[in-house]
């Protein structure tokens, strides 16, 4: 797997060179595997995991009140960093990037390669 997403990494980079790492959450928000370019950004992968799932879920249960019953992708941006997250199966995906990264072209990338991730973490479910 980590071969795998550092060639996803490298290949977003072409075109996306703000991003600075992928993270892959187990259902329980703990890291599944993750990369990260120059320095790590990823702090405490286990408090960021925790963090990740537990916001996503939040904002899933804040949609549900509102009668929307599905969250797909969150987004923050931050004074350096920005993280876009969602859930794919019962996994959760979040892409970090510098917080100068532009919006569309990061979406973009994001919803292209979960779905592409998807496919692989089936193996493990």
């Amino acid at each position: 797997m980590r071969d795998y997403l550092n060639s996803v990494i490298e290949e977003m980079r072409i075109f996306l060179p703000e991003v600075r790492g992928l993270m892959i959450l187990t259902p329980d928000g703990l890291p599944f595997d993750f990369v990260a370019v120059g320095k790590n950004q990823c702090g405490d992968p286990i408090l960021t995991g925790g963090l990740i799932s537990f916001a996503l879920s939040s904002l899933k249960k804040a949609l549900e009140g509102l009668g929307d019953a599905d969250c797909e992708v969150a987004y923050v941006k931050g004074k350096d960093l920005a993280l876009v997250a969602g859930k794919v199966g019962d996994f959760y995906i979040a892409l970090l990037a510098d917080a100068d990264a532009k919006l569309g072209p990061l979406f973009m990338e994001f919803n292209r390669r979960k779905n592409e991730i998807a496919k692989i973490l089936e193996q493990y479910v």
